[in-house]
């Protein structure tokens, strides 16, 4: 029209959301029947606040919230994905971690079968039959009866200079660091008395 009042105008703001930021924590290792709990406090929104932690575990399980406790029953290597939502209601506000759990299988210690010795004779201790299913054995200890410090190693050589009956106990450790990470086994040693011979008086016939 070419009037003073031909032209409007107007002006809107324009927002970009920063998509949130998730923090699952660190790995996890545990026994079967632990209650682990796994803490999204490292999560953050740099532009809002995370209105939605969503946890999935194995077997389709999920559970919400910035900390949950979850029991794993069987040994393995299990992959918990968290997914956080921030304030906006956006389709893509929304960003996932992961944390590994390793739940442990424990070890298995055989200290062998029972021994049977004489007095100064050398004696073997072996565990080579002790194995872990899902890891290696990182000690093994024995601890005797007969004395107060242990001996380390998978084989073990001593003598024993009294006859008697003795024990030996092995204790085997894995490097997973678990609850369940120890395991012991047992075993008996006799180190024989000597007969004694008694054939009785001279005789004179």
């Amino acid at each position: 029209s070419g009037t003073v009042r031909s032209s409007a105008s107007d002006s809107l703001r324009v927002t970009i959301n920063a998509a949130p930021i998730a923090d699952a924590g660190p790995d996890l290792v545990g026994a079967p029947g632990q209650e682990l709990t796994f803490a999204a406090g490292g999560s953050l929104d740099p532009d809002g606040d995370v209105a939605e932690y969503l946890w999935r575990f194995k077997d389709g399980d999920t559970a919400s919230g910035p900390q949950v406790s979850y029991v794993f029953d069987r040994p393995g290597t299990y992959h918990v994905r968290l997914a956080v939502r921030d304030n906006t209601s956006q389709d893509r506000a929304v960003d996932y971690d992961e944390a590994k759990v390793v739940i442990n299988a424990p070890p298995v210690a055989r200290a062998g079968h029972d021994i049977l010795a004489a007095p100064g004779e050398a004696v073997a201790f072996d565990a080579s039959g002790s194995f872990d299913p899902d890891g290696e054995i990182a000690t093994y200890r024995w601890d005797f009866s007969d004395q107060p410090e242990p001996a380390f190693g998978v084989q073990v050589v001593r003598a024993y200079a009294a006859p008697g009956v003795y024990t030996a106990q092995l204790t085997v450790t894995d490097a997973s660091g678990a609850i369940n990470a120890v395991d012991q086994d047992e075993l008996e040693i006799r180190i024989n008395h000597a007969p004694v011979a008694d054939a009785g008086p001279d005789i004179t016939t």
